[in-house]
């Protein structure tokens, strides 16, 4: 397909991390992102022509009108991401995960290029299965948390494009790994990170199973859905992750106390936390469909992370600019 690429949410987590991947394989990207949690992780992406950013809100439609012109497909990443900042800013969460995409498939639906719509949407949206088996595509959507309600009614809105864009939703599952524009509040980098400096760290919902994905196996899954044919992904669905990480939070600690053996694990059964899920998800559409199957286990991601910790690559991995709700509440 042609080469000019809107990514929305293009500064964050995520879109750092697509934005390399694509100015590498010479695509035009053009990003707007408000810019709440800094800007420095763009820095480099400055110096290159094929770069573009418009610093602005997704709520803001006429801004919208202005940057969706001569783009051939729009990558969707732009969102209040997670159960507890969802909960702190429930307005704000509605006006972008549901209203803004809303706005965003219109302009598609009215555009003449824009030939791909790709929305990131979550596994938090079958919240807990009720027969206890990985869930795939076509089970029930169970949500417990307001994150999963508006990504569910986002996801509706994309599948319902209908002219030449061809629409495709992927339910990442949780995120671990570096990015440019690092989180610390993801379970994974979160662990590792207090493993690390504290040598000590209480695990609760001991056997809860979540399902995990390294942030550039992410950016590689929506790569595939840029370049393959349309019949393969319009007004699909794909859960995007790989069975070998669905891991359960003792499990995790566990693979992270063989990189840092005299941490003391304080395991435990209860919950502390709001969001109750326990879920094991199923990959095999998304294997079969798009090829696609993960490169980074858990263990490499670990590495990888506390590498950056010990080498102090980030100096201060505790500075509020590395959590989202810390951010949220400022």
């Amino acid at each position: 397909m042609s080469k000019r690429i809107l990514i929305t949410g293009g500064a964050g987590y995520i879109g750092t991390i697509l934005t390399s991947y694509l100015l590498r394989q010479n695509y035009h990207v053009r990003v707007i992102d408000n810019l709440l949690y800094g800007g420095e992780s763009i820095l480099p992406f400055l110096l290159d022509e094929n770069y573009e950013f418009i610093k602005g809100d997704v709520r803001d439609t006429s801004l919208l009108k202005k940057i969706v012109q001569d783009i051939d497909a729009i990558v969707h990443l732009a969102a209040i991401v997670g159960f507890p900042i969802c909960s702190v800013i429930p307005d704000v969460a509605l006006e972008v995960n549901v209203e803004a995409t809303k706005t965003l498939t219109e302009l598609a639906t009215k555009s003449k290029t824009i030939k791909r719509f790709i929305f990131a949407s979550t596994y938090s949206n079958y919240g807990i299965s009720p027969t206890g088996e990985a869930v795939t595509e076509d089970s029930p959507l169970n949500p417990v948390s307001l994150y999963a309600e508006t990504k569910i009614k986002a996801e509706k809105i994309v599948l319902n494009i209908n002219n030449t864009t061809k629409p495709t939703v992927l339910r990442f599952a949780t995120a671990f790994g570096f990015s440019p524009r690092m989180r610390f509040d993801l379970i994974i980098n979160q662990f590792a990170l207090e493993m690390e400096l504290n040598k000590y760290l209480e695990v609760y919902q001991k056997n809860y199973y979540r399902s995990y994905i390294h942030v550039q196996d992410i950016v590689k899954a929506i790569l595939k859905v840029l370049e393959v044919e349309d019949s393969l992904i319009d007004k699909q669905i794909f859960n995007v992750g790989g069975a070998e990480l669905n891991y359960t939070k003792e499990e995790i600690a566990n693979v992270i106390k063989q990189f840092i053996p005299n941490v003391k694990l304080i395991i435990k059964d209860y919950s502390i936390d709001g969001d109750m899920r326990s879920i094991s998800v199923c990959y095999d559409k998304v294997n079969k469909v798009l090829g696609f199957k993960p490169s980074w286990s858990v263990k490499k991601g670990v590495e990888e992370i506390l590498g950056i910790i010990r080498n102090k690559i980030i100096s201060n991995p505790k500075d509020s600019r590395y959590y989202q709700l810390s951010v949220a509440k400022q």
